[in-house]
């Protein structure tokens, strides 16, 4: 498999990165953690920042907890892989960073200290997954309103690896996990099986259920300071009303996260990817790892003169779904079409 291509896209404010041969099994993404070297940079000003942001965000909402979080220093491909470097960080400092509203000059600074404009910022993971049912239904979930980003919006299950689970506090592998597997596999066992952990943590399905699940691509959120998430798929081995039934039940770790949840059967998921790219114009840059700037004839999208529009029902759902949906959640179905997937 020839994996050292991708394919760069800008989607609204989220630019989108994904692997050319399709989508990619758990052997072909790998870590390089450390916890000095690819840590954020800081200052004082930065520091005092950051403590007044998260004074006055949980002031407004008691339900926000600061935590460890990994942080993506960079992502590049090698040895048929993509590999991430990955240092510390925590969900007070991505508020106080990534998701200030003066962002843009915390990233300007860090081009002019350090000509990386990603120094000063948090860059904490997130991880998305899709879901497909066995009878070929999309799970979307609705955000509640408390939450601190997209508040009642359609969304896939998501969130963020957790450090704490496999590491200690001074970033070495935990003494259960040490022995069998290096800090790197830790990291990126716990950033992979984290996807699956949400689908758990928001739905109530047994991470069991799960079958075949893939790497979709990265995405940057350049309205969260480039913000990344990793994001996945897999395919449920239950139908939506089983699905359903599970989810009614309350019993997720997770459950006031979202108020409900969606089926998007498969004639309407295949209007999807294509519906949102005609929102705005975009060829795909077909980048290579041995050189970056090259570039190769992008693949054909399905043209609108070829999408099947037969019932006027169907093209409104859809349109309804874009409308509400979160930009995750545009950008996980726009990579599942092109790994045909949906």
């Amino acid at each position: 498999m020839d994996i050292m291509k991708y394919s760069e896209k800008r989607l609204e404010n989220i630019i989108l990165f994904r692997p050319i041969s399709g989508a990619l099994s758990r052997p072909h993404l790998k870590t390089n953690f450390n916890k000095e070297t690819f840590a954020r940079r800081t200052t004082l000003d930065i520091d005092e920042q950051i403590n007044n942001v998260w004074k006055e965000k949980t002031s407004k909402n008691s339900r926000l907890y600061n935590a460890s979080k990994f942080r993506l220093s960079r992502w590049y491909l090698a040895e048929e892989c993509w590999v991430l470097d990955v240092g510390l960080t925590n969900y007070k400092d991505l508020c106080g960073t990534n998701l200030a509203s003066n962002r843009q000059i915390i990233q300007e600074k860090g081009l002019e200290d350090f000509g990386d404009s990603q120094s000063y910022m948090s860059m904490a993971i997130g991880v998305g997954i899709l879901l497909m049912t066995s009878d070929d239904c999309l799970v979307v979930t609705r955000r509640a309103s408390w939450t601190g980003e997209y508040p009642g919006m359609l969304d896939r299950p998501g969130g963020h690896p957790e450090p704490d689970q496999v590491l200690t506090p001074e970033g070495k592998p935990k003494p259960e996990i040490e022995g069998h597997l290096g800090v790197n596999d830790a990291v990126m066992d716990e950033i992979w099986n984290s996807a699956a952990q949400e689908v758990e943590d928001e739905l109530g399905i047994s991470k069991e259920k799960l079958q075949d699940m893939k790497f979709l691509g990265l995405t940057s959120n350049v309205s969260n300071g480039g913000r990344p998430s990793l994001e996945f798929f897999a395919k449920l081995s239950m139908k939506a009303d089983e699905v359903q039934d599970v989810y009614s039940l309350g019993r997720q770790r997770e459950a006031d996260e979202t108020t409900c949840l969606h089926f998007v059967t498969s004639t309407t998921s295949k209007l999807l990817p294509e519906l949102i790219l005609q929102q705005k114009d975009n060829s795909d840059n077909i980048l290579s790892a041995k050189n970056p700037q090259s570039k190769e004839d992008a693949e054909t999208s399905t043209s609108s003169d070829d999408l099947q529009l037969d019932h006027s029902d169907t093209l409104s759902e859809a349109k309804a779904i874009i409308a509400e949906a979160t930009p995750y959640l545009k950008a996980s179905l726009v990579f599942a079409g092109a790994h045909r997937l949906i």
